[in-house]
């Protein structure tokens, strides 16, 4: 059976459960349907037929049916395609809305999740392939996916500038770690209890993860090269979790962790940077204006210092 394209009924077309997308910008929307409403539908919607349900199934053009509906339109010019299994009608998902207009990083995890279920895949280069999504991508959907499904659900339901992917990113190396460096810390506490905690520091802007969680990173890697005891590291978590007040730097400052600062920190840093941009492919990287200013920025700063270190040397 091969595409065609008819004028369907808007009636008789259902999203596509594939698609993980919820939520559609409304200024956006608004100028889509102003211009529906006034030279229609240029680009054909396409689905496929679900039999079973006497339903046309959309594969692409949410949107744009949306749009319709709204404007009462009764028709829609659709293309037709056969029915696909369920694996490609997941990968179009994929490669259709991800690559064109981004998933959040939760919606493209639960559909990844979904999609390693199906195909009985866990390699992270191969799903990449599968996907078009770069590796790091699916590394960083991995780790989301390591966390209990409750958190998975706040970020889904929650407002995406209260609550960030980024706090999860961030947390992940510290509960990796914990294990091996305070191992007391889990005997007195529940995992999730410690991520409610933090969490709930995050919400109420006591602590910034995306620059003070790398302290704590750091503080655990002391504590691993035996530079500060497994006491202090202890006395550390257990106030910055249950006094409600308390900050990561100002904790730091009690207990007198000043190794943490200056040019140790910026060693830890260095290390911890030069490990992660070992990591990054040319695809990961690909056209990232961003990235790339981001790196000409740093080697600027580098070379003032090295510059500076041999002038003195000599």
């Amino acid at each position: 059976m091969s595409s065609r394209v008819e004028e369907i009924s808007v009636d008789q077309i259902e999203r596509n459960p594939m698609n993980p997308r919820i939520f559609f910008e409304s200024s956006k929307m608004e100028l889509l349907k102003n211009s529906i409403a006034e030279v229609g539908v240029l680009v054909p919607i396409t689905v496929y037929r679900d039999v079973n349900k006497r339903k046309f199934i959309l594969i692409d053009g949410e949107r744009r049916w949306r749009c319709c509906i709204e404007l009462e339109r009764p028709t829609i010019p659709a293309i037709i395609i056969p029915e696909p299994d369920p694996e490609t009608n997941l990968l179009s998902m994929f490669s259709i809305h991800h690559l064109r207009e981004k998933w959040s990083l939760i919606a493209t995890a639960l559909k990844l999740e979904q999609l390693m279920n199906m195909m009985k895949i866990e390699d992270s280069k191969e799903l990449a392939t599968l996907t078009g999504m770069p590796t790091r991508t699916v590394n960083r959907c991995k780790i989301l996916l390591s966390y209990h499904r409750k958190y998975l659900d706040l970020l889904l339901t929650t407002d995406k500038n209260e609550i960030k992917p980024d706090f999860f990113m961030e947390l992940y190396p510290i509960l990796q770690s914990i294990p091996n460096t305070v191992p007391n810390l889990l005997k007195k506490y529940e995992k999730e209890y410690v991520i409610d905690k933090l969490l709930e520091k995050y919400r109420n802007k006591k602590i910034y993860p995306a620059r003070e969680f790398r302290k704590i990173n750091i503080l655990l890697e002391e504590v691993s090269n035996k530079k500060i005891s497994q006491k202090i590291a202890e006395t550390f978590f257990n106030k910055l979790i249950t006094d409600y007040d308390s900050t990561i730097d100002n904790l730091m400052m009690q207990l007198e962790i000043e190794y943490l600062t200056g040019i140790d920190q910026t060693i830890q840093i260095c290390n911890s940077l030069t490990k992660l941009l070992s990591q990054i492919t040319e695809e990961d990287i690909k056209e990232n204006k961003k990235f790339i200013n981001s790196l000409k920025q740093l080697n600027k700063e580098i070379d003032r210092l090295i510059t500076y270190f041999s002038n003195i040397r000599s």
